[in-house]
């Protein structure tokens, strides 16, 4: 345990597996008590699922000290990359679900880039957000393949152990949230006009079809999805705190939770 100099509360290391990437990274509050229940919001860094890229050197380090001081807990998420990424977001979403001083019901997950996709799959898989906000999200593998998105060009083939969209389609789908729609939990999906690594036509057609499934929707889900386009902000800025950018995501995620009719935001 350690306290952050940033917000005055507690910084706390939990370790969901063995291995040297597996943990969360807890920021409470300055006033949290052990006893308190608190809604949490949990970061996944980007990163092309890259080795080199981590929770401290993706893009994503002001956001826990500024969620932690506005009252709720923030979490930031390690995991293991290339392999391993999957099964550790879906690992890390439960850890902090069963954690005690976490209200398990009031649970926002921020997914940015290769994070956006990771936050979406768990997101199917554990149900453990109440909120999914999916910021340049990699949402359809075989486009961002066919695109050759990451600096080398590689990342997604590298991701999925050398496979291609002809060699193994049903991997690229399986893994794409493009092909799970409608979803499972309400979605907030951010971009940024300037973005390049992700590319704005992409992400817009993601949400596109995610506001096509609802028509094909058979079960009584209440699920409710938005999307956020904001102008002159790219990849990167939009998910600084100490940006003009993120009021905009920032307002967006507590009016969409309001949308929601929970008492998370009061």
């Amino acid at each position: 345990i350690a306290r952050s100099m940033a917000t005055g509360g507690d910084v706390v290391v939990h370790r969901y597996g063995e291995e040297a990437d597996q943990f969360v990274r807890f920021h409470f509050p300055a006033k949290a008590t052990p006893a308190d229940k608190l809604a949490a919001f949990v970061v996944v860094h980007g990163g092309f699922w890259k080795r080199k890229f981590t929770v401290d050197n993706a893009g994503i380090d002001t956001l826990a000290p500024y969620i932690a001081r506005t009252g709720f807990a923030a979490v930031e998420v390690e995991y293991r990359r290339p392999e391993g990424a999957v099964e550790d977001v879906e690992a890390a979403l439960r850890a902090v679900r069963a954690h005690s001083q976490i209200d398990p019901r009031s649970i926002v997950v921020i997914g940015h880039s290769a994070g956006g996709h990771l936050a979406l799959v768990a997101a199917r898989t554990t149900r453990v957000p109440l909120l999914t906000v999916a910021v340049a999200p990699v949402a359809d593998l075989a486009a961002a393949y066919e695109r050759k998105l990451s600096s080398d060009g590689d990342a997604v083939e590298k991701f999925l152990g050398g496979a291609t969209p002809s060699s193994d389609g049903a991997l690229y789908s399986a893994l794409s949230p493009v092909d799970h729609l409608p979803l499972e939990t309400s979605t907030l999906v951010v971009t940024g006009e300037e973005d390049v690594d992700i590319p704005l036509d992409l992400t817009r057609e993601f949400y596109r079809r995610i506001v096509e499934s609802e028509t094909r929707r058979t079960d009584k889900a209440d699920v409710k999805h938005a999307y956020l386009q904001v102008p002159a902000a790219d990849h990167y800025n939009i998910l600084d705190a100490k940006s003009a950018f993120w009021p905009f995501v920032w307002n967006a995620i507590l009016n969409h939770l309001h949308d929601l009719d929970d008492l998370i935001v009061e």
